[in-house]
Order: structure tokens, then sequence, then C-alpha cells
């Protein structure tokens, strides 16, 4: 296992030892600005590897090594086999569509005051994973209120002219810092929870948002929402159904509370099968 990290060297290999009985683990730490030789020199390690890790940071680092020799090693562990996976920052750049944080972060009441912030940017098609195809990602999920801000991702990525399909539809995950997701080929994906400090999984799909303008609060109805919040509840991200209760959220930025009044991270939903 190698992990792909952009700050000072992580100290992830003892944890991820302890985890499982790895027969290798290694950190490559490539610190911007990283330079075309030292990413050819990570990549001939990643070709090698039989799982990818990315750290966290700032996800901006990473989508700077998209169309580098590194992102197709890593490319090149999924199609043969093998496991990619990140956390944080690193999970942030797992979709198709990415929030690359180039101009910094933002949160939730600004994205959703103005969709087309400066702050709002992405790098799109960095990584092709089949299951993750009309996907973006976010990280820290309810620890940091970010259910707001997904749905801005979402929309923009319809507005901005990069989803295809008629009608066209878009799709987001938000992760708890306590809980996992893992994908398999097929496109489902289960929860995975800290036994001291359970948390949750959000999938969320819409379509074209009714209101999505520089300047404007956003105006986005009717988007259906999965969460997984119990062990080994899953989520299939090909047919877009799950085992988790379900629920609508519709967002209006333009009132007092956006979301309706609504809790995203505890909506009592319905029981929902796949």
């Amino acid at each position: 296992m190698v992990v792909l990290t952009a700050e000072a060297n992580s100290g992830l290999d003892s944890e991820i030892y302890k985890a499982a009985p790895f027969n290798s683990v290694q950190t490559i730490s490539l610190p911007p600005p990283s330079t075309q030789a030292d990413l050819k020199q990570a990549a001939s390690v990643i070709d090698k590897a039989e799982a990818a890790f990315f750290d966290g940071g700032n996800q901006h680092n990473y989508t700077q090594w998209a169309g580098s020799p590194l992102m197709a090693a890593v490319q090149r562990v999924y199609q043969r086999g093998g496991v990619v996976g990140g956390s944080s920052a690193g999970l942030a750049i797992l979709g198709q569509y990415a929030f690359d944080s180039s101009n910094g972060s933002i949160d939730s009441a600004e994205s959703l005051a103005d969709p087309y912030s400066s702050r709002v940017t992405f790098t799109r098609n960095m990584l092709k994973f089949p299951p993750l195809a009309g996907w973006i990602t976010d990280s820290h999920f309810g620890e940091r209120d970010r259910f707001g801000r997904l749905t801005v991702f979402m929309a923009r990525q319809i507005a901005d002219g990069a989803v295809s399909g008629a009608p066209p539809q878009v799709y987001g995950v938000g992760i708890d810092e306590t809980a996992a997701v893992v994908v398999n080929s097929a496109g489902r994906a289960t929860l995975l929870q800290s036994p001291s400090k359970p948390g949750a999984a959000y999938f969320v799909v819409g379509g074209p948002a009714a209101q999505v303008s520089a300047g404007k609060p956003l105006v986005y109805p009717n988007l259906e929402v999965a969460r997984l919040d119990a062990p080994r509840q899953y989520y299939d991200m090909t047919r877009r159904c799950g085992t988790g209760p379900k629920y609508t959220i519709s967002v209006d930025a333009r009132q007092e509370s956006p979301l309706g009044g609504v809790n995203p991270y505890s909506a009592p939903g319905v029981a929902a099968s796949c």
C-alpha cells in the first residue's frame, strides 16, 4: 500500500500497519511545488502497489497533479483490480467532479448565498472510477455542516454544462469524519463506522436547480437523500437506491432557514430498500 500526501510525512504508515497484515506500507510526500520528475518517480512506485490512499490536507495540492504520470499510475491501480481511497482532501478528489479549493475553502452559508462565488471552483475528470461517474464527494460532512455546500456543488455541475443526459442528474455523497464508505466495482457502497463514535454517509440525487446564478441565493427543490447510519447498510451508486432512511429536502437560500427547518443529518425519513 502506498499513501500519497502533499503535506509533510503524515505518519500514517504505523497506523495502517496496525489495521491489517499489510506486506508493505510506504508514504510518498510531495509538497508543492512538485516537479514532473517527482511525479514520475512516485508513479513508478504506485505501479508496484495494490492500493493507493490519498491523505488529507488541501485538495488543491492534489488537483494540481491532474493529467500527470502519477494520476495515470493511480488510475492503473484501479484498472488492475487494486484499491484507491482517500481521507478528507483525499476523499474530495475521488469523484468525477471535485471541489478543488483553489481559491480557499467555503462553508455552506457563503456558497448558498452565491453559488458562483470565486471560491466555488472545480476540477473534473481527474480520476475515472465507473461507480463514481456523475458524483461529487465531500468530507467532514456533518461535523462542518456541509450539506448546503454539497447542494451548491451539485447544482453547479448541471448549470456549468458538465453533466450529460436528458434530463440531467447529478449525485453527491457526504461522509462524516467517523465513517467510511467502501465501494466495490459494481457500485455498492457499504458503510463502515467508528465503534466509539458512529458516523453516517449521505447520498444525494438532484436534477437542475430552479435558481443557480451569480450573486443570487440557491433554490434547489426536491433533492432525494438516502442516509446510511447503521452498520453494514449500503447504497447502490449505479442504481441510486439504498437500505438506509430516505427523505426529500428542498433548498431555498432566500429564506432564513434554507433547508425549510429540516435537519439533513437526522431527518427521520422512510425505510428504503434496494
